[in-house]
């Protein structure tokens, strides 16, 4: 059996496979609202793309994914309206990255009117990563790992009250971080 034949039956078994749309609208599931949107840069034949994918919260199910040229608001408007119109996701909030360039904020507020659109603590804490030097060498080491760690459990915080007390403690320490970065 030669490699062709048998990447012609993996492409035709890929071709008679359901999409995402048909397959939750016959399932027809049962999904929590909270959606989690993410996009990853993949190449295909050496070509960018970016795949947006779906996710629900507390079943993780896959909702939704879509090839797109780029992490832009056409792709993106695009995705989600099929989410709203075909599939017609239960949604009571979104959690996402914001996408490129910070494209999902005014796209969520217009296809999700009045829909809690919050940013995943994950992603944020990796912002905070890439923005605040870690180098032992900068002028500025202790303040940004104060900064790091007190950002930290306030993202991580396991209840309210947690989070509360620590984006207070963050209010009193704002004299600590003079850096326009730290800001």
């Amino acid at each position: 059996m030669s490699r062709t034949t048998v990447l012609k039956w993996v492409r035709e078994a890929g071709e008679s496979c359901k999409d995402t749309i048909k397959t939750n609208l016959e399932l027809i599931p049962s999904w929590f609202g909270i959606l989690c949107v993410d996009g990853k840069p993949i190449a295909i034949s050496g070509r960018k793309y970016t795949v947006l994918v779906a996710v629900d919260k507390n079943t993780r199910d896959l909702v939704h994914f879509r090839v797109v040229e780029s992490e832009n608001e056409e792709g993106f408007a695009n995705f989600l309206l099929e989410i709203r119109d075909i599939i017609q996701y239960p949604l009571m909030g979104m959690v996402s990255d914001l996408g490129r360039g910070k494209v999902l904020i005014k796209l969520v507020a217009r296809i999700f009117p009045g829909i809690p659109h919050q940013l995943c603590v994950v992603h944020y804490s990796r912002y905070m990563d890439f923005i605040l030097p870690k180098s032992k060498k900068s002028k500025y080491y202790q303040e940004n790992t104060l900064l790091r760690d007190i950002v930290n459990r306030l993202l991580f915080a396991s209840s309210l009250p947690e989070a509360n007390y620590y984006f207070n403690q963050l209010g009193r320490m704002d004299h600590l971080f003079a850096v326009g970065y730290q800001k």
